[in-house]
């Protein structure tokens, strides 16, 4: 009897030594055959491009209907909506489009899609869903390189003093125009024409005019991965890496202890600095976010009582999108992490769990994408936080600005301007230069240069593994490994507005990088992220990170992007500005970039390898 219960005590402890190595291999094996199935899916290659000169059309065509047929990595027929296209604008329908090509003679091996798309997206500023896209297309390999975006019916106009826009509308020969600011002279021009011709063709006319500027309304995408990881509410700070010294996190902990997030006295705090998060709006009941919103004490309020919606004009910037976009990156920022009564509960901490969350919505979901948005809703929001009082404008989103509209009728080409550079708005510039005159600080995305493809079971790649128990998991996407990428050096070829900190004077932008999870001293950037050893100034957390979702009251979400680390960013910064209200902006940022890490993974890549460390920057005196 003794030697067979030993002999099955033995065979028991066998058992449980070998039967995790067996699931380890189960899962391991499940995982490499859903790998495979995510190579077959779309590439998600997301950035954008320039113009080009010297170009002649090779065809031009007009479909009523499309239907996308091409497999992966092989670009859609000209007819058809691209890969990418289909990314940001599920069942779009190509209305018209042309292909042109390099002269002959040319060095380049390119050619350019022109497609005006017939999409889902509205706003309160533009009805029809109409975008133009201009696609640069490797003319061997069929490779996507570079690409842009715009309204297809819309340009911002700024008019001269004393000039009547109901006159100019009626001389102009144009549908409508509305101001996009209640102060100045620029306005949001409705063309009565959407083909391919009317934006080249309405820009050099007003060029003509005496004191009348005009540029295409670009288009706004936010930086995040578009397939959340939805996780039980119960989940709370342990499971928050990027708070973790520990992990490449940003020692959130540390700064704390400087200024305790459970101090209930300051919750409601009228000083608390203001965040305008410019995003897809907020969900206003979440528990965690519900107490740290930002009320207008006007009477009259020219928005609604926690911002403004560009988007939908009665919803009071209620974040009603599939994705949640806007509340993962509010929850980030300043998640309470704690009862109103300062009663600690079990949901997520923000970097800042004690701010004035300010909602501007400006994107908006379309399907699957994140969000997507105008220039000219962009520069009403911006215009709205100033006058309002933010300190922090947090934008985790790109501009699609990347190429001058080109003609495709061979007759019309003649000279017109086709830089193959990054082209600028000077009407969002001369917007953020009224920001930096007004003391506010302008966070911004670096941007993604690709999205996820790969899943994974092994909760111990992301955080602290007890704190991660395989039985709670729901869903769970890494975010952060990428089958094919485009790298994307945005010292080349910046996205804005993040490139507006470099050549334009705006030094009260700073452009973020994602950084990933890391057991080791040595952090790295994100697979997905861009960079710039000239233009980016820090990376922040910026894969798998937990947040509040637009799900329900109590619902969280994992998300990756550079949107993410941008949010990291912006809740240091209120950190800093709490503990400092009399710092000018410049001594904030530059407090936040000399006390952050330097890691050798980010050299080559990030402004003196800077990563973000508030926990130094809090701990050392900055404030005399």
């Amino acid at each position: 009897m003794r030697f067979s219960l030993f002999t099955s005590k033995r065979c028991y402890l066998l058992f449980l030594a070998v039967a995790p190595l067996l699931i380890a291999l189960i899962f391991w094996k499940g995982r490499s055959f859903l790998s495979q199935e995510k190579k077959t899916e779309v590439n998600k290659l997301s950035h954008a491009a320039s113009s080009l000169h010297s170009i002649t059309p090779r065809k031009s065509i007009s479909v009523a209907t499309s239907k996308r047929t091409s497999l992966h990595g092989t670009p859609a027929p000209l007819q058809e909506p691209s890969e990418e296209e289909l990314l940001f604008y599920p069942r779009a329908v190509v209305q018209e489009a042309a292909e042109l090509a390099w002269l002959a003679g040319s060095q380049r091996h390119e050619k350019i899609y022109h497609r005006i798309l017939k999409t889902a997206f509205t706003s309160r500023t533009s009805t029809s869903g109409l975008i133009r896209t201009e696609e640069i297309v490797d003319d061997q390999s069929g490779e996507l390189m570079d690409r842009g975006e715009m309204l297809a019916d819309h340009l911002l106009v700024t008019l001269p003093i004393g000039e009547d826009p109901q006159h100019f509308l009626k001389n102009f020969g144009a549908s409508a125009i509305n101001k996009v600011t209640p102060e100045g002279f620029l306005y949001d021009l409705t063309l009565r024409s959407s083909s391919l011709e009317a934006i080249p063709e309405a820009l050099e006319k007003i060029a003509s005019l005496d004191g009348v500027r005009a540029e295409p309304v670009w288009m706004l995408h936010s930086c995040s991965s578009n397939i959340p990881s939805y996780l039980p509410s119960f989940w709370n700070l342990e499971n928050q890496w990027g708070l973790w010294r520990e992990c490449g996190g940003i020692d959130a902990y540390d700064a704390w202890q400087v200024e305790p997030p459970e101090t209930p006295s300051l919750m409601n705090d009228a000083t608390l600095p203001i965040v305008a998060v410019l995003d897809s709006g907020i969900r206003l009941t979440h528990e965690d976010l519900s107490g740290n919103l930002w009320s207008d004490p006007a009477e009259e309020k020219e928005g609604s009582l926690h911002g403004i919606d560009m988007i939908n004009e009665n919803d009071a910037s209620m974040d009603i999108s599939k994705t949640g976009h806007g509340t993962h990156i509010a929850g980030i920022i300043g998640g309470m992490g704690i009862s109103k009564d300062g009663g600690v509960h079990r949901g997520t901490f923000g970097v800042a769990p004690k701010v004035k969350l300010m909602a501007c919505r400006c994107l908006k979901d379309s399907e699957n994408s994140a969000g997507v948005g105008t220039e000219s809703d962009l520069i009403t929001c911006i215009d709205y936080a100033v006058r309002h009082g933010a300190s922090i404008l947090n934008c985790s989103f790109v501009m699609t600005n990347y190429l001058n509209p080109s003609h495709v009728n061979p007759n019309k080409l003649g000279d017109y301007d086709h830089s193959y550079e990054s082209t600028s708005s000077p009407m969002l510039v001369e917007c953020l230069q009224k920001a930096q005159r007004a003391g506010v600080m302008i966070v911004a995305a670096a941007g993604n240069a690709a999205t996820v493809k790969k899943t994974y079971s092994n909760p111990s790649q992301i955080s602290k593994p007890e704190k991660l128990p395989d039985a709670t998991i729901t869903q769970r996407q890494d975010h952060c490994q990428v089958t094919q990428t485009i790298q994307y050096n945005n010292d080349e070829h910046p996205t804005f507005p993040a490139g507006y900190s470099v050549g334009y004077g705006l030094d009260n932008i700073i452009s973020v990088a994602a950084s990933g999870f890391s057991w080791s001293s040595t952090i790295e950037l994100s697979s997905t992220s861009n960079y710039g050893a000239k233009s980016v100034h820090i990376a922040a957390p910026g894969c798998d990170i937990l947040s509040t979702s637009n799900e329900s009251d109590s619902s969280y979400v994992r998300y990756s992007g550079t949107s993410m680390a941008t949010a990291f960013v912006t809740g240091s910064l209120v950190l800093l500005k709490k503990h400092c209200p009399q710092a000018s902006y410049q001594s904030l940022i530059k407090h936040l970039l000399a006390n952050a890490d330097h890691s050798p993974g980010l050299e080559g890549k990030i402004i003196d390898q800077r990563h973000l460390n508030i926990g130094r920057a809090l701990t050392t005196p900055l404030c005399e």
